[in-house]
């Protein structure tokens, strides 16, 4: 049995697997199908672009914050946040025009909710009036290009502030389901469903827009959040209460009330001042200040971010200087594939080394070929190409193909943060408390998140 089967063979793996899967894909979708809804209702990317922005601006600053609240509350914190998250997309997809009532006329480029099969219920948990939402009944196109501008950025922002830490809560269960001898493998594990979802996350979001429709697809994508949460307590049930360790007896080991909420309840009114409760991060203070390892890690996050987000602009910007946009996904692709290999390839090796070597290597090998590939690329002589053939036809060698330097440079620097990232995962087991690996995650992401917007900036400039 291969160390992935052994790992997907103990009790919870299976449940945590499919919930990192739901997080991983949920998301890789969202800011495309809010995007997409928001300009089908207002008739306005300019306008699309600020709902998007509003969502990813809450949920980014906010991250911490919500990691904080499940390490402190564990699940039913992670459960209520998910609802709330899919009640605000609710909420967004009524605004921008749902159309829900069966038998509701479809006279436009808009089908009714109904067609076919007696309307759609868009409400999550189960009542369709929370939150005011209600059920919307719009004939065709009624209310599109006419919906409320103000209504759809603060829907989104709620939504992005209420955005579950789904797969920061399930990375803080992984040490524990896997065990000492598959950590690795779980951690990689977990980016490979992460590059996995970067792929197939916008290829479910366009398919939902065009199945049902684009102000439907928010409200439909925030139910994966909702089921992995609920599979997420479903592998939590599955482990085995841990027993109390001398330095932190509330707590008991890793996992804290993430996995026992009972634990901490028990414990709610033993804290002293200034703390945290048994499994709050770190009291007031957080998991940053005076953790030099974790601000080292940050740094290295919000690198690797910079470097992807000049990539994910640069490379669309080469395939259109070339004359061939259909091809601005194959560098990413290849990005992609690279970093799932690497990831792969940490977790069943057994020669792997320290994580802190690994991430060194990772990311120098990330930080060398990256800007190499966009380097070349960019003072390449484009020769346009009508025909998508026709560039592929080049040898990758010649001049006169700028995605050729991508091509060749992104396989290696995916394999670069394919192995910055398994090992990042490994060093934040060692440098931060259990009861803090919500919270301490959600900094990662963020510093990330950062990086990739400082990135996109970056890019653009040098696209010129």
């Amino acid at each position: 049995m291969s160390v992935y089967g052994a790992l997907l063979a103990r009790p919870g793996a299976r449940a945590l697997a499919c919930a990192c899967a739901l997080g991983w894909l949920s998301f890789g979708g969202l800011v495309l199908v809010i995007v997409l809804a928001a300009e089908r209702a207002t008739g306005s990317f300019p306008t699309a672009g600020a709902t998007a922005a509003a969502f990813t601006a809450a949920s980014a600053s906010l991250a911490p914050l919500r990691g904080r609240l499940v390490d402190r509350r564990g699940g039913p914190a992670l459960l209520a946040l998910a609802l709330l998250h899919a009640l605000a997309l609710t909420a967004f997809a009524a605004a921008a025009g749902v159309v829900v009532m069966p038998g509701a006329p479809a006279d436009g480029g808009m089908p009714a909710a109904g067609a076919g099969g007696g309307g759609a219920v868009l409400a999550a948990g189960g009542d369709a009036g929370v939150a005011g939402v209600g059920v919307l009944a719009a004939g065709g196109d009624a209310g599109v290009a006419g919906a409320p501008t103000a209504a759809l950025i603060v829907f989104a922002a709620l939504a992005g502030a209420c955005a579950p830490p789904l797969v920061a809560a399930a990375r803080a269960l992984w040490p524990r389901v896997a065990g000492p001898s598959l950590v690795r493998t779980a951690h990689a594990l977990n980016a490979l469903l992460g590059d996995l979802g970067g792929v197939a996350g916008p290829a479910l979001a366009a398919l939902l827009t065009t199945v049902a429709a684009p102000a439907v697809a928010p409200a439909l994508l925030a139910l994966g959040p909702l089921a992995g949460a609920l599979l997420l307590a479903r592998a939590a049930s599955a482990l085995p209460r841990p027993a109390p360790s001398p330095t932190d007896p509330a707590v008991g080991g890793d996992g804290g009330d993430l996995c026992h909420p009972g634990v901490a309840e028990r414990h709610l009114d033993d804290r002293g001042p200034g703390e945290g409760g048994p499994c709050g991060a770190g009291g007031r203070r957080g998991v940053l200040r005076g953790n030099r390892g974790m601000q080292v890690l940050l740094a290295g996050d919000l690198l690797a971010g910079t470097l992807l987000g000049a990539a994910e602009l640069l490379a669309p910007a080469r395939a259109e200087a070339a004359g061939t946009p259909q091809l601005a996904a194959l560098p990413l692709a290849l990005l992609a594939a690279g970093s799932a290999a690497g990831a792969l390839w940490s977790g069943r090796s057994r020669r792997a080394g320290a994580p802190a070597a690994r991430a060194l290597g990772g990311l120098a090998l990330l930080a060398t070929a990256l800007p190499a590939g966009l380097l070349a690329s960019l003072l390449s002589p484009t020769t346009a190409s009508p025909h998508a053939a026709g560039l592929l036809a080049t040898p990758l060698g010649a001049s006169g193909n700028p995605l050729a330097p991508l091509c060749l440079a992104f396989p290696l620097a995916g394999v670069g943060y394919g192995l910055f990232t398994v090992a990042l995962l490994e060093l934040l087991d060692r440098l931060v408390p259990a009861r803090n690996a919500v919270e301490a995650l959600t900094w990662l992401t963020t510093a990330q998140g950062a990086g990739l917007a400082l990135g996109t900036l970056l890019g653009g400039l040098a696209a010129g």
